[in-house]
């Protein structure tokens, strides 16, 4: 077999196995996540988060947190919100629903009093491990529980699960806190919908029912297709 013929193969080979991916086996990656979610047990977002993570609902094998805190999903982040944080002198950051740590802990922030929380208490027990004099864990719930004081508050892939009644009340539960920022998840133009608890759907802060004005600052997640407006966007929570 010639080179040519040999490069042919290859090419051809290529094809089947990205056919095969996009037709039959992301469709079909795709449809088991959404009926997973379809079981989801538990009585109140503890219980169901809980259960996200013992089953690793969303099927990474990074982080239970999901494809979206795997350190690929995170590259442009990791390299854009340092740089963030130091133009809005930021000292101290909760990070609420830290999940579990896994594309955090490889951003420098020696200079930040950090608190990572999360509603799942054994995701915060696991998390000890990489507590020090910069770092703390503890179990909070964003909707209900007093949250401490703090330069600004990271929400990322947390409100996008959560119904509008109890994402209306997290919004609420920051805005009585004696936080300065908030840094969230946004995608700006999308549709706004409805779901259950622990479901997904992308969201528009800026439009019904939250009303967000314009931010401060964005910060592209750099995701190619379908989500390419994910972000992080920034605001003053005074302004909310």
């Amino acid at each position: 077999m010639s080179v040519k013929q040999s490069l042919q193969k290859l090419a051809l080979y290529r094809w089947a196995v990205d056919t095969l991916y996009s037709v039959v086996i992301n469709p079909y990656r795709a449809w088991q996540i959404r009926n997973r979610h379809k079981n989801l047990s538990g009585e109140n977002e503890k219980e169901i988060f809980k259960s996200i993570y013992e089953s690793n609902t969303w099927g990474d094998s990074e982080s239970a947190s999901g494809t979206g805190s795997s350190l690929k999903a995170t590259d442009h982040l990791r390299i854009q919100l340092p740089a963030l944080l130091k133009k809005y002198n930021i000292y101290s950051m909760l990070d609420l629903p830290s999940g579990d740590f896994n594309w955090m802990r490889s951003i420098d922030l020696l200079n930040i009093q950090y608190t990572g929380a999360d509603i799942v208490p054994e995701i915060v027990e696991r998390n000890q491990a990489y507590a020090d004099n910069h770092r703390k864990f503890v179990v909070l719930n964003l909707i209900e529980d007093q949250l401490p004081a703090s330069d600004l508050i990271l929400v990322r892939d947390c409100l996008v699960h959560l119904p509008f009644e109890q994402a209306l009340r997290a919004i609420e539960n920051i805005k009585h806190s004696p936080i300065q920022y908030l840094l969230v998840t946004q995608f700006a133009g999308s549709k706004n919908e409805d779901i259950p608890m622990g479901r997904w759907r992308p969201l528009d802060l800026c439009a019904a029912p939250f009303l967000f004005p314009a931010p401060l600052e964005v910060i592209s997640e750099n995701l190619p297709g379908k989500f390419k407006n994910k972000s992080l966007a920034l605001w003053r929570v005074k302004d909310l």
